[in-house]
């Protein structure tokens, strides 16, 4: 019987930045494989947010897979391995249901040295994570050091960041006794674009929560964010190494 699941990733550091991003998100990475993609979708135990990393099958330097493949590792074990991969290992990792283990190997390409690892799968029934279909009305595109800038400020002051759209700006303020805080955004200055159908939008949303995305601001050059009124917040990163990563954000109360 032929393999259900393999795969090749040119870059170990490439395969670490993403696993150091889910382990901000998650104790269990459940990967979703299809002979399309892989897909990671994590839902917060509190559902006030949902993170999607999804990688093409043309984002690796081989991609086997004949039938969908559901699979979960602790993300602690999958860290220790991809940690052991320096700047010279691409990284192989396939799937053995029956020994219920996911091999991974680290080839150094200039010596050919190979150093294979086996985690343990984990007994998980697949949950399913619904898809969110939201319409919204304010898109904006922004650096990512630039967001990750915008958090970080934010951070100093509150737990909480209220965004309006206004006249053509993004408005974003936080408050935290004795402090305040507020970033006047516009395009070209820093943003790279703003639009809305509508005049006036406004909610608020919770700075850990952008800590997590900002942390993920060094695998993309521009950032998307949508949000509306009461509305979850949309971000989407385009990978520098292929495939995406989309994060909800639920509103708070205001």
């Amino acid at each position: 019987m032929g393999e259900l699941f393999k795969l090749t990733y040119s870059s170990a550091l490439g395969l670490r930045s993403l696993v150091q991003l889910l382990s901000k998100a998650t104790d269990e990475v459940p990967f979703l494989a299809t002979p399309s993609s892989l897909e990671v979708k994590v839902l917060s135990p509190d559902k006030t947010s949902l993170m999607i990393l999804q990688l093409p099958a043309i984002a690796f330097e081989e991609y086997v897979c004949d039938i969908d493949e559901f699979f979960v590792v602790a993300t602690d074990e999958l860290m220790k391995v991809v940690r052991r991969g320096g700047r010279n290992d691409g990284v192989s990792i396939e799937l053995n249901k029956a020994l219920r283990q996911l091999k991974l190997v680290l080839k150094n390409k200039k010596t050919g040295v190979e150093r294979a690892f086996n985690i343990e799968l984990k007994e998980r029934v697949r949950e399913a994570v619904p898809e969110l279909s939201v319409e919204l009305s304010v898109s904006v595109r922004i650096l990512a050091r630039d967001f990750k800038d915008l958090v970080k400020d934010l951070k100093i002051v509150g737990e909480e960041a209220r965004f309006t759209y206004s006249d053509g700006k993004l408005y974003v303020k936080a408050y935290g006794y004795p402090k305040e805080y507020e970033a006047i955004l516009e395009e070209g200055n820093p943003l790279v674009s703003i639009s809305s159908s509508i005049s006036k939008a406004e909610a608020a949303y919770s700075i850990a929560h952008l800590e997590m995305v900002a942390r993920a601001s060094s695998m993309a050059e521009v950032i998307d964010l949508m949000f509306d009124t009461d509305k979850p917040l949309k971000l989407e990163l385009a990978l520098e190494t292929g495939g995406r990563v989309i994060y909800w954000i639920a509103p708070r109360t205001m």
